[in-house]
């Protein structure tokens, strides 16, 4: 399948996304989906999971986005912390923060994203150890919520308990 734009994603990253799948029926949470390319190949790839996305879409359109959609691909144009306020407000299996990559955003985004996130799903930050302002964001959110990172591939970091 080709899709349009592109996709941040280095080598392994992907793949370790894909093992941190939902069973069917689960949800994605994507925060920050420049073209959609990612959550268009995880939507591609699990059609029984829903996956949608949030970007406020400041230094580009979505058209992008839209031409990669996939039929279980939603697109919600606002910040994380907009799409928190809405009720009812479902659980998110997998959360992949991937937006603002200053410090203050970024934080604001992994603290909101605990909120969001289902008991037992995984939160996932892309740009970890690339970007300054991402890597101080994991590692302060790390230290108030005590939680660590426990895998990572390349920039890219999983942070559970």
């Amino acid at each position: 399948m080709t899709f349009h734009g592109q996709s941040k994603l280095r080598p392994g990253q992907f793949e370790a996304l894909s093992v941190a799948m939902p069973a069917p029926g689960g949800a994605i949470l994507e925060i920050g989906t420049l073209h959609g390319v990612t959550a268009a190949r995880l939507a591609a790839a699990y059609p029984s999971v829903t996956v949608i996305s949030v970007d406020v879409f400041q230094e580009i359109n979505a058209n992008c986005w839209l031409a990669n959609r996939q039929p279980n691909q939603l697109l919600f144009v606002g910040t994380v912390q907009d799409l928190a306020t809405l009720e009812p407000l479902r659980r998110f299996d997998l959360i992949f923060v991937d937006a603002d990559h200053h410090h203050k955003p970024c934080l604001d985004d992994l603290q909101t994203s605990l909120g969001l996130l289902a008991p037992s799903g995984r939160l996932f930050c892309h740009d970890y150890g690339f970007r300054e302002g991402v890597t101080l964001a994991v590692d302060e959110f790390c230290s108030l919520s005590s939680r660590r990172i426990v895998a990572r591939v390349d920039t890219l970091v999983e942070i559970g308990r």
